[in-house]
């Protein structure tokens, strides 16, 4: 748990709108053999289109950071949060790589056997809700009052390539409540509550604190604008 540490760990898919618990349903999406960058366990994604860095790229899975060329990720609609994936290398054993399937992230530039596209899971249902970590703790965590705001992803990155644990696979995404937007609807995600930090029961701009959302910004809904 990395309530009230400095421990982003992505986007976790807890429950749905409903409130009925994560079935852990993902949906199949392709990665290019060589992508360029890395997706950890935890990252939001999309569908590359034609204002990709990599015209390769198009049609296929890529890390939101690779958006458009200018790396911005306002206005770029996320189809999901990656969960892992499959592929096989090219110095695998017949008849499967023994570590495929259930890879917990892409390796940067990763070329696949004969260069068949990796499969990729994807939390894609627009109604999932995530439990997420505030990256501004060390001076005040999301409040109150920024409950219902809508917020942009936080991606740590190094000379272009998204950063994370490669021990485990897992994101280190948080979220910026910094930049934070009322009555925006093209910001990445809309906070819907605080989550208390055992056995602290309010934790409203505690450090670090973490916070439900949803994709706000989602491929394939378009969700009112956020509280104004």
């Amino acid at each position: 748990m990395s309530y009230g540490q400095n421990l982003p760990w992505g986007l976790k898919p807890t429950k749905s709108l409903g409130a009925a618990a994560w079935n852990s349903q993902t949906n199949p999406y392709l990665i290019r053999s060589g992508y360029a960058n890395n997706i950890f366990k935890g990252d939001p994604v999309m569908i590359a289109g034609t204002a990709s860095t990599n015209p390769d790229d198009q049609g296929y899975l890529i890390s939101i950071y690779d958006a458009i060329g200018t790396h911005v990720f306002v206005d770029v609609p996320t189809v999901g949060i990656f969960n892992g994936c499959s592929f096989v290398t090219p110095t695998a054993t017949n008849p499967i790589d023994p570590a495929s399937p259930g890879r917990p992230f892409w390796p940067a530039g990763t070329v696949t056997l004969n260069k068949i596209p990796a499969v990729a899971d994807v939390v894609d249902d627009p109604n999932t809700i995530f439990d997420v970590q505030c990256n501004l703790g060390t001076v005040t965590g999301v409040e109150q009052k920024q409950v219902g705001a809508a917020f942009n992803y936080v991606i740590p990155q190094t000379a272009d390539i998204v950063q994370g644990n490669t021990n485990t696979g897992q994101s280190l995404v948080a979220i910026n409540n910094a930049q934070r937007g009322a009555g925006t609807d093209t910001k990445n995600v809309i906070c819907l509550r605080i989550i208390p930090s055992p056995p602290n029961p309010a934790t409203a701009g505690a450090p670090f604190n973490n916070v439900e959302v949803l994709i706000q910004n989602h491929q394939y809904v378009r969700r009112a604008v956020a509280r104004i």
